[in-house]
């Protein structure tokens, strides 16, 4: 009974239901982002799942370019004016967004120019290059999705945001494996990403549309009227872009190097370890840490000790689940990655069962990024999370040229996150003074 009196102190609060909802998305995104990669796994075979994973890293790397900070910024400021009915404010952020984001969509146009040049330089082989221009294609077809997506989260509506990004994987995934079975390879599959990310495009535009005039959100007519500076914007934007691609250097930027020097079958199974490694992680940890971008700014306006309170919960629920997923992680992950992949890739379970322990620390970290942005010190988690992954690649670089590269990616994996906790310390101090808490 009092367990069930505990659910429903729970459930009656909009934020838990909203991760809950998040979550139950999310798990059917994980489920088809599973099965995606056992058919591509399967239908393309050890070799040339490596040549997709390599294609994957080098265009998920330079990718990091046309992020400008735009879509976590807009998220954190436009949930500040929405929660104060500014709606100045919210056409500001919006232009910001805009303007940004067609800064990005330009960097992607140059980099699918480029992308044969490129895989000549890196890997001496052009047509690496050749697909990887349809991968920036696609990309630049979704640079706008994560504003309409934001709108969505901010205003409530987190079951048609969730409906809609699991659409938007299932469709990549048919139309995917639609094009392997036409017998067009690896270049099948993201052919099949560039039409799947184009029709969600115009699906998330028509929702904007639908949620706009209920909720007092700006007209794009308001957005380009709009006069205010979106100078602040542009530069906390800036400072969390850099903490953002600094994040995203994992696991990108660790697979890069090892696709420099290793085999293509040695990247494919690097590949693989990190995603069924990270997928305890992935069950709850971004839904947790999604909601929490956008309620923190609102909780801040209440006072020290109801964000300290609420920061509390936060890391304290998020570790208890984050653990006991990964605990039953370590027994199930081994016999599902035989039974669905096959015995070719059982290289994957040492490196991934160690990746399963070392990043159950992640949890502790959950509400970093929203409390730096919140007191604008985006800047602080952006310097360390340069350190810690600089630190780490450069461990990597360097161990692999002794040991092993699986081996070598424990090792820095492990170092990332430990250094990763060092900031903790830093954010206590931020929340007991009084000073800080400024909106």
């Amino acid at each position: 009974m009092k367990l069930w009196n505990i659910w429903q102190e729970l459930w009656n609060r909009r934020f838990v239901r909203d991760v809950f909802t998040l979550q139950a998305g999310g798990i059917v995104i994980m489920g088809l982002g599973l099965l995606k990669s056992v058919l591509f796994a399967r239908y393309l075979g050890l070799a040339d799942f490596g040549l997709y994973s390599i294609i994957l890293v080098m265009t998920g790397t330079l990718s990091l370019l046309t992020n400008i900070g735009q879509n976590q910024a807009s998220l954190t400021f436009f949930a500040e004016a929405y929660g104060k009915k500014n709606a100045s404010g919210m056409a500001s952020v919006m232009k910001y967004y805009l303007l940004i984001s067609l800064v990005s969509a330009g960097i992607f146009i140059g980099l699918a120019s480029a992308s044969p040049w490129l895989a000549s330089t890196l890997y001496s082989d052009p047509f690496i290059g050749e697909i990887a221009r349809i991968a920036f294609l696609a990309f630049m077809f979704s640079v706008f999705d994560s504003l309409f997506i934001n709108m969505l989260q901010i205003t409530g509506h987190i079951r048609l945001m969730t409906i809609l990004e699991n659409i938007g994987i299932f469709l990549q995934l048919v139309l995917s494996v639609l094009f392997l079975v036409l017998g067009f390879g690896v270049l099948g599959i993201f052919i099949g990403l560039l039409l799947s990310n184009m029709c969600m495009a115009i699906a998330y535009l028509g929702s904007y549309m639908h949620i706009r005039k209920t909720h007092a959100l700006p007209h794009f007519r308001e957005t380009i009227k709009n006069k205010e500076s979106i100078r602040s914007y542009l530069s906390q934007g800036i400072w969390i872009a850099l903490d953002k691609n600094v994040g995203n250097l994992f696991p990108q930027g660790f697979l890069f190097i090892i696709s420099l020097s290793a085999s293509k079958e040695t990247v494919g199974i690097a590949k693989l370890a990190i995603q069924m490694g990270l997928l305890p992680k992935s069950v709850i940890l971004p839904h947790i840490g999604r909601m929490a971008a956008s309620t923190l700014p609102k909780v801040l306006a209440e006072g020290k000790a109801t964000l300290r309170s609420t920061c509390a919960r936060l890391i304290k629920h998020s570790l208890f689940a984050h653990a006991f997923l990964s605990f039953g992680s370590l027994i199930a992950l081994p016999i599902l990655v035989l039974f669905f992949y096959g015995i070719e890739y059982s290289a994957v379970i040492p490196p991934m069962l160690w990746i399963i322990l070392i990043q159950i620390v992640a949890s502790i970290n959950i509400a970093n990024s929203p409390l730096l942005r919140i007191f604008r010190k985006a800047h602080i988690s952006a310097i360390w999370g340069t350190v810690k992954i600089l630190s780490a690649l450069g461990v990597l670089y360097m161990l692999s040229a002794i040991i092993e590269p699986l081996n070598a990616l424990i090792v820095s994996i492990l170092i990332m996150y430990g250094l990763g906790l060092g900031i903790n310390g830093y954010l206590y101090l931020l929340l007991r003074e009084k000073s800080s808490l400024r909106v």
